[in-house]
């Protein structure tokens, strides 16, 4: 059976969520699709599928290498919210993203 790469994408999805949502941390959602809205739901993280590529390897099967876009919305500016608040959330969540990455490779 070939890898799926709705599985890897999933599981990606659930490694960014132990280290992003949760109480004193700086997410509110990360999702496996794409949002039709992001009223409320922001900060959000999506993690969505951008290509994949299997390389036949001989009595062996495929070696696969999936590509995803890990992208991070944060609201601008806002009630009690200002645009230095914004660009200090995105650092900090794209260090814990990078250390995700880190421990996982």
């Amino acid at each position: 059976m070939a890898t799926s790469r709705e599985t890897a994408r999933d599981a990606l999805v659930a490694l960014l969520e132990a280290a992003l949502v949760g109480a004193g941390l700086p997410v509110k959602m990360v999702s496996g699709s794409k949002q039709p809205s992001l009223e409320g739901i922001t900060p959000l993280v999506t993690v969505l599928g951008a290509g994949s590529e299997r390389v036949p390897m001989t009595y062996q099967g495929n070696r696969v290498t999936f590509t995803f876009v890990v992208t991070v919305w944060v609201l601008q500016s806002g009630t009690d919210w200002t645009t230095a608040q914004a660009e200090d959330t995105l650092d900090d969540i794209e260090a814990r993203i990078a250390a995700v990455y880190e421990e996982n490779i």
